[in-house]
């Protein structure tokens, strides 16, 4: 979950990219690694080809570039109590937790990332999702530089949540319909069962 985050990974080894603060999340880790300041406000965290952490993220993940972070489709299989670790770690890296509202929220440029996060959230916690979208313009200026920018997608979910708009029936987390479109799509569908 931590490499979706915060990590890259090549032939020989995988880079977690992180802020200072967040060394002492890898401290606890005995696996060898190589920790070395990257930029002024970047630490590098590397883990060599033949460790566990690199045959973790190539069975686990299925990426190389922000766009493409996703979990292998594997990890929505997992029970729920491996389904929350997987997030627990992606929430350290890139989530928050926003006291004033209760609720915990990531943000990400990849569109199937958001959508396995609103699963793997609704198998670990049974709790309903909310999922945004924010169209950007293609191209932004940061401190006079111009750079490339995507759509964002933001995860938000409550896990005390009173006013719920969702329902758990123990097998399904339902959400209400708030528009039908036409799609002026036309196809024919075979077997589809219904009780009666």
């Amino acid at each position: 979950g931590r490499f979706i985050a915060d990590g890259h990974i090549n032939d020989k080894q995988v880079v977690y990219s992180i802020g200072k603060d967040k060394v002492k999340d890898f401290e606890r880790i005995t696996i060898e690694k190589k920790v070395y300041q990257h930029t002024q406000s970047c630490i590098r965290i590397v883990f060599r080809k033949d460790t566990l952490v690199y045959k973790a993220v190539k069975e686990l993940t299925n990426c190389q570039h922000a766009l493409e972070k996703a979990f292998n489709m594997c990890c929505l299989m997992l029970d729920a109590n491996k389904v929350k670790v997987l997030l627990e770690g992606y929430m350290s890296g890139d989530g928050c937790y926003i006291e004033k509202s209760n609720a915990y929220q990531a943000t990400t440029i990849s569109r199937d990332l958001a959508q396995q996060l609103v699963l793997m959230i609704q198998k670990a916690y049974g709790v309903g999702v909310k999922l945004y979208k924010t169209e950007r313009p293609s191209k932004y200026v940061i401190q006079g530089r111009e750079v490339n920018q995507h759509d964002t997608y933001m995860v938000r979910y409550n896990l005390a949540n009173t006013k719920k708009q969702w329902i758990n029936d123990g097998k399904f987390v339902w959400y209400p319909v708030k528009k039908v479109e036409d799609m002026e799509y036309e196809d024919t569908i075979y077997n589809i069962t219904v009780e009666d």
